[in-house]
């Protein structure tokens, strides 16, 4: 399985991931296919957004802006 990478945003003291889903009860975390692509949606979000790396389709990793 290839890596993917998710956008993690503050939100009440808490890193929430950001979703999409149909419903509230089909929610899942926003992946996408390459750090670049993760990097540019969390520029829409501002500061405090980071993004992660999902290892074995299960992991994440955060990963500081910039880094």
């Amino acid at each position: 399985m290839t890596d993917k990478y998710a956008v993690m945003i503050p939100f009440d003291g808490e890193m929430l991931f950001v979703t999409q889903g149909d419903t509230k009860f089909q929610l899942g975390a926003r992946l996408f296919d390459t750090e670049e692509k993760a990097e540019e949606h969390a520029t829409l979000w501002g500061e405090g957004a980071v993004v992660v790396k999902c290892v074995n389709g299960a992991s994440f990793i955060i990963k500081e802006q910039g880094e």
